[in-house]
């Protein structure tokens, strides 16, 4: 692995935290060690038909580190999807998991296309994909939120003065 370390502090009086060597684990590219895997990536996204890559390794293997590099050189035709919350549970013991754990393949399968879905659709505004049955979590819209907040107002207000002017109405 490539030497990625944080600098050390200056100054006389250091602490302890700000002598320690730090080394940070942000994706740094490496030629000798990744190049190899990055012209493979091109080669394949190059070839007529391709459409999807799938880049799988250990923990520090350097895949970030050749995603980041093809970003660079390929930014637009890049989207970069992260399966990890999708590793096999070690300890099966809910009756959720249980059923997932029986379904088989298909269920595995059918669990990453969500994910993948998600994530495709996290990338885009909600007005982007109006008919998705996909709900998410979103930002509200505060403009649109004070005009329904003030139509209800302004109903609400000729209601009750509705009420009040017939109520004084029938007491003349």
């Amino acid at each position: 692995m490539s030497e990625n370390a944080i600098p050390h502090s200056q100054g006389d009086n250091l602490r302890p935290g700000q002598e320690l060597r730090l080394t940070s684990l942000a994706p740094a590219f490496d030629d000798e060690q990744h190049q190899l895997y990055y012209d493979l990536l091109v080669r394949a996204i190059d070839a007529e038909g391709t459409r999807n890559i799938a880049l799988t390794g250990a923990y520090g293997t350097g895949k970030s580190s050749v995603l980041q590099r093809l970003s660079e050189t390929h930014g637009a035709r890049t989207v970069q999807l992260s399966l990890s919350t999708i590793a096999p549970d070690d300890h099966d013991t809910d009756a959720i998991s249980q059923n997932s754990a029986e379904d088989g393949p298909a269920s595995r399968t059918n669990q990453i296309q969500k994910e993948i879905v998600k994530q495709l659709l996290y990338r885009l505004p909600p007005e982007a994909v109006p008919r998705s049955r996909f709900r998410r979590a979103s930002a509200p819209n505060r403009r649109r939120d004070w005009v329904v907040a003030g139509t209800i107002g302004a109903a609400v207000f000729i209601v009750l003065l509705g009420l009040v002017s017939s109520a004084v109405n029938s007491l003349q």
